[in-house]
């Protein structure tokens, strides 16, 4: 138990008592005694470790680690397909959008996006490595589409931004 701060004033509403475990706080000594002895305090003082059934992996910091290592190391590529976050060229999956978008920016992907579906009419006969050209007209093409996407949306947030200035200004208008 520690305490932050000892007080005799009555109206003084800071707390008194701190739970370092659960970083749990209030103001008397019976309410931190009874957190003491509650299932919220002694679950947070041992971590619940989540095992997969299908090999030796485990996790303690949460069930959807646990879901998310069982869906892309135990499931067949049509049931990664199925989920929200899928990477199609890397067959890999994602908590979040947001974690998928990173992913695609990466290196790793766009290593990936590179020499999947190198073919014999990309393969230079010399070196067999793929035909730079061929490569960056691929890169360059994805990343024009990207900039439009991205240029369309800033666009809308310019043009929304404009209307709401031309909409305050007529307002102000009237009422003057």
């Amino acid at each position: 138990m520690e305490e932050i701060k000892e007080t005799n004033n009555a109206n003084d509403t800071k707390p008194n008592f701190f739970c370092e475990t659960c970083k749990y706080v209030c103001k008397h000594n019976s309410s931190y005694m009874k957190h003491l002895l509650s299932e919220k305090h002694k679950r947070k003082g041992e971590k619940k470790v989540y095992k997969c059934d299908k090999c030796e992996y485990k996790t303690n910091t949460s069930h959807w680690n646990l879901k998310l290592h069982i869906t892309s190391k135990h499931s067949t590529i049509e049931e990664k397909s199925k989920h929200k976050y899928y990477c199609a060229l890397c067959d890999s999956i994602f908590f979040s959008q947001l974690f998928l978008k990173n992913h695609q920016r990466s290196i790793l992907h766009l290593n990936n996006k590179l020499t999947k579906g190198v073919d014999s009419n990309t393969l230079d006969e010399n070196n067999l490595e793929p035909n730079i050209e061929n490569v960056n007209e691929h890169v360059k093409r994805e990343l024009k589409e990207e900039l439009k996407a991205e240029l369309k949306v800033e666009l809308k947030n310019e043009l929304r931004k404009e209307l709401m200035i031309e909409f305050k200004r007529r307002i102000t208008e009237c009422f003057a």
